[in-house]
């Protein structure tokens, strides 16, 4: 038999492959994009260390393809404030059965619901300070991991290797990276999500150095910083809640972090927030994921 491989480009974004007798598939690839600006005013008499102005937060674009019904893959770019472009979530994910697959490349596993839940859908503008804070074993590196969930659950676990955008001693090592979530409660318009996660990093330089930024990053100041702290390894666990009814959602995680070194460290923090949708829509909810989704406008 005469194998032959082809790829052709068709309209809207979709492509048709075809290999063997003649066999064929449909991959869709899909471009996506964020755009972040930050802007401040701030009366100078009131306020000394802050000034006003605006600024680019984040920008970010990438593509995601579909090459075989198993397969997908996905590369996003960011550029930060400072015009630095760096490798984003990007990888290759295998689907071992309807509710599993396996992802090989640069991504992390979500150490909070804040953090899970998409910049773009979030129930309020910005994330936690302390899940910021705490994301500095989990801000992206290269690994395998294993996703899996049902109508009201999941679970994602890997294991990291190093980071490759800063291929330096304080930031290659290895880590290991768990979070389980349920939804007790699960219906159109509500529902109640509870969470656990927990990650071990040790790095190579046995330092270790915690930040959260307040929510106008015009100054680079940071609301937290731990300075540099000597930590052989460091370990992570989270418990959160949400719930949802109607327009309303309300979400409150809490974590610690503990370092091992010739001197011992621990950092704690949480959040409680609140919002509510002004034109009336539900935050959907994936619990085969454990984050938020995107609402849809109702139709006025």
């Amino acid at each position: 038999m005469t194998r032959r491989w082809c790829a052709s480009t068709l309209a809207g974004g979709l492509v048709a492959f075809c290999s063997g007798s003649g066999a064929v598939f449909a991959g869709d690839i899909d471009f996506f994009g964020l755009l972040q600006l930050d802007a401040l005013d701030v009366h100078a008499a009131d306020n000394q260390q802050l000034s006003a102005g605006n600024g680019l937060r984040a920008l970010k674009t990438g593509i995601k393809a579909r090459l075989s019904e198993r397969l997908d893959t996905q590369v996003e770019l960011a550029v930060s404030s400072s015009g630095d472009v760096s490798l984003d979530d990007s990888f290759v994910r295998y689907r071992l059965g309807d509710n599993m697959a396996l992802s090989f490349g640069y991504l992390k596993i979500y150490h909070t619901l804040s953090a899970a839940t998409s910049e773009t859908v979030g129930g309020l503008p910005e994330r936690s300070l302390a899940s910021n804070a705490f994301e500095v074993g989990t801000g992206g590196q290269l690994g395998v991991f294993l996703q899996t969930g049902g109508g009201n659950w999941s679970v994602q676990t890997g294991v990291s290797f190093d980071d490759l955008n800063d291929d330096t001693a304080d930031t290659n090592g290895w880590g290991l990276h768990a979070r389980a979530t349920y939804a007790p409660i699960l219906a159109e318009e509500a529902f109640l999500h509870v969470g656990l996660s927990a990650y071990y990093r040790d790095e190579d330089d046995n330092l270790l150095f915690l930040s959260a930024r307040p929510e106008a990053w015009l100054d680079g100041g940071r609301m937290f910083a731990s300075g540099l702290v000597e930590a052989d390894h460091y370990r992570h666990a989270n418990i959160e809640l949400a719930t949802s009814s109607g327009p309303w959602l309300f979400d409150a995680e809490y974590g610690g972090l503990r370092t091992k070194g010739r001197e011992a460290h621990s950092y704690d923090g949480g959040h409680i927030a609140a919002s509510y949708v002004l034109t009336g829509e539900h935050r959907a909810y994936d619990a085969g994921a454990g984050k938020l989704k995107a609402f849809s406008l109702h139709d006025r």
